[in-house]
């Protein structure tokens, strides 16, 4: 008896100790609420910090809850969230710490490009780090593995799940990175300063867009109507006090320095990068234009240098470069002169840095645009222990939140949808929610927002209860994107004339966004009326609906 009573004890000690602890918002959850997902470790070191930011999201009138546990597996954690979901009208969650993370396979059909053969390639590289699996209740997944290293689960989309994504609620994730600094000390530090911008009442009035080399295949007929496009979304950063500025990647031979220098303003609100990146890196510019025959010769010299680097181990490779530059294009080996000299080496290294921003100069840099949008490909890739859209976040500066992908994007698609919204108090989550992609995540807290810089409340209308007519009254908005949600909240609800009004709305509408719009929600329905608008959108005036 004593063997089955001390048994006993131990294993309702080891269910208390697997349990997840509630810390329950001080006021009364009525309309809607959210969650902090943290472990138990992160919790214990940022306790202070982190009862903070739940005060401070109720003071906004978003209850907060916070659940932590030693997490064991994302079944759980998902479990916690339906629960909330259900009794407390949960509008979203943000992960801190260590919560373990979903690695997608059989989902490629829900990216917007990756695509990697999944049987050739290790299952950490051709899976997609993706919280789809917590915030879209309605997919369906097949559980196979535990990573052998990383806290990384592996799971297939289920055959019988939804082969779509509807986000139910939104997420974001806190993350301290590996830059030799304490992780809680990171994250305690991060919270402060999202504290503080939420108390700052600030207005989306600073605006600043790069375009990077590759971009839109380079295309200035797609980037030139950005500038319209913003003025229709946020017309106050085009107004007196209000600043947008576009920059392109050959707007000077470098342009990093000026990219810098507007990361580093005080009163930067939002940027976004229209780049090409990796976890570690942004890639802003390539290989300068040249001018003279001198230049051509040592920019060619160059790409030649790092060519014969590349295929240094590779001995065949080599050979076939030394071939090719001599057969095709008549060069000699004096064409790579210094290709192994340390010396030579280190200059083209320092060359290469002035196209690009690392790790490290993020961290110098301390950015201070509020919000950053990557359109680019990994940078924000939050199953490496680093990553660019981290480092922004857990920075000295005031960045507080960014949007970026876990693996490759697709560029050529509309980046800026929506925008508009965050200049009318949304928070970026709810704005976040209508990107129904597997890669695209927030880093930073999703509960970020501006003071509305018109009379519209958008993050109101967002968390309101649909109804339809309301939704047919928004349609008279002057602002193009309060257009733009009740489009997508009448296709969402199935209202029943969604394609005759989509149609009619992008036969009507002076604006390019909203037109836009109407030509992607008809995509999805792919009828009479999208064949009808495809004719029509050949010869509109916006590069990205033509």
């Amino acid at each position: 008896m004593r063997k089955l009573l001390t048994g006993g004890l131990l294993l309702c000690g080891a269910l208390a100790m697997h349990a997840q602890t509630y810390v329950k918002p001080a006021m009364k959850v009525t309309e809607t609420s959210f969650a902090v997902i943290t472990d138990k470790g992160t919790y214990q070191a940022c306790e202070a910090e982190l009862k903070a930011y739940q005060e401070t999201l109720g003071q906004e009138g978003l209850p907060t809850f916070i659940v932590y546990n030693d997490w064991k597996k994302p079944e759980d954690v998902k479990k916690v969230i339906a629960k909330l979901y259900k009794k407390n009208n949960l509008e979203g969650v943000v992960f801190v710490g260590d919560v373990p993370v979903a690695m997608i396979r059989k989902g490629q059909h829900m990216t917007s490009a990756f695509k990697m053969d999944e049987n050739e390639n290790p299952f950490i590289d051709s899976s997609v780090p993706s919280d789809r699996f917590y915030d879209d209740f309605d997919l369906k997944f097949d559980f196979l593995k535990k990573d052998s290293v990383e806290n990384f689960f592996y799971y297939n989309l289920a055959i019988e799940s939804p082969q779509q994504i509807q986000c139910d609620i939104y997420s974001g994730r806190i993350k301290a990175i590996n830059n030799g600094e304490d992780a809680y000390a990171q994250i305690s530090r991060y919270l402060k300063k999202a504290i503080a911008e939420h108390k700052s009442g600030n207005k989306l009035d600073q605006f600043f867009s790069y375009t990077g080399d590759g971009s839109y295949s380079n295309s200035m007929v797609a980037w030139t109507p950005e500038a319209f496009t913003i003025r229709e979304q946020m017309p106050k950063v085009f107004d007196r006090e209000g600043r947008a500025r576009f920059i392109r990647y050959n707007f000077s031979p470098y342009p990093k320095d000026d990219i810098i220098n507007m990361l580093k303003r005080e009163d930067l609100d939002l940027s976004i990068f229209h780049e090409h990146g990796v976890p570690n890196r942004m890639y802003l510019s390539g290989s300068p234009e040249t001018q003279s025959w001198t230049d051509h010769m040592d920019e060619m010299k160059y790409y030649w240098r790092g060519l014969a680097r590349r295929y240094e181990n590779r001995p065949k490779d080599f050979k076939a470069m030394m071939d090719r530059m001599q057969n095709k294009y008549g060069l000699d080996s004096t064409w790579i002169e210094g290709w192994n000299d340390p010396k030579v080496i280190k200059e083209d290294s320092l060359r290469d840095l002035r196209t690009g921003i690392i790790l490290p100069e993020v961290t110098e840099i301390k950015p201070n645009s509020r919000m950053v949008i990557f359109d680019a490909c990994y940078n924000g890739d939050f199953r490496e222990k680093d990553y660019i859209a981290g480092r922004f976040i857990m920075s000295e500066g005031k960045c507080v939140t960014t949007f970026a992908n876990s693996v490759n994007v697709l560029q050529d698609k509309m980046a800026n949808e929506l925008l508009g919204l965050l200049g009318m108090g949304v928070r970026v989550g709810q704005w976040a929610k209508l990107t129904n992609i597997l890669e695209s995540h927030i880093t930073g807290d999703p509960t970020f927002r501006f003071k509305s810089i018109n009379e519209v409340d958008a993050n109101a209308l967002m968390i309101a209860p649909y109804n339809e007519a309301q939704m047919l009254e928004l349609l008279n908005s002057p602002y193009a994107d309060v257009q733009n949600l009740a489009l997508h909240r009448l296709y969402r609800n199935k209202y029943a004339g969604i394609s005759d009004l989509l149609k009619k709305t992008y036969e009507t509408s002076p604006y390019m966004m909203t037109r836009f719009t109407c030509l992607a929600l008809l995509e999805k329905l792919n009828d009479k009326n999208f064949q009808d608008v495809l004719l029509l959108s050949i010869n509109d005036s916006y590069e990205f609906i033509r």
